[in-house]
């Protein structure tokens, strides 16, 4: 194949800062392990899919399945999520008393949320405008139906701004 490049688990990239191999680093939203040390600046290989060991937070109760964030100013893993990259998902418990966490690696990209729309049927559908203003409660089936149209539509524009979905 003509437009093949290069395995998907490994990828060639630039240090954003200097890194040490088998510590993690974040060039815009890919991220990735060092295969060996580089300076900033740098040419480097990061792995970006697998399963690797990592600093974490210890403050941290990492449990087996839980979502796992890379904090670039600290430069380790966390549970927060709040100014983070979601880099994996925790493969083995890490306790409070761990200083690393286990992970396996979502392949380097950054997974994308594209929109969220509360709705429970027979009660208010709220969000649809992105204020969460929509508190009057809906009554019969055509306001439902119209209601659950425009969120809908807000869900197909919000996976077409995310890159999920292709603009028609």
């Amino acid at each position: 194949m003509e437009s093949y490049i290069q395995e998907g688990e490994r990828l060639d990239l630039i240090a954003p800062y200097d890194v040490l191999s088998g510590k993690g680093f974040l060039v815009a939203n890919i991220f990735a392990v060092a295969i060996s040390d580089a300076l900033n600046g740098a040419a480097v290989v990061g792995q970006v899919a697998g399963v690797v060991e990592l600093i974490k937070e210890t403050t941290d109760n990492a449990t087996a399945g839980i979502r796992m964030y890379w904090d670039d100013t600290e430069k380790r893993l966390t549970v927060d999520a709040v100014g983070n990259q979601l880099v994996g998902l925790c493969v083995e418990a890490a306790g409070t008393s761990a200083t690393s966490c286990k992970i396996l690696l979502m392949g380097g990209a950054e997974p994308k949320v594209a929109a969220i729309v509360a709705y429970t049927a027979g009660t208010n559908l709220s969000g649809v405008d992105g204020t969460g203003s929509n508190a009057a409660p809906l009554t019969g089936t055509e306001t439902r139906l119209d209601a659950i149209d425009i969120a809908i539509a807000a869900i197909i524009t919000s996976l077409k701004n995310a890159g999920v979905m292709a603009s028609s």
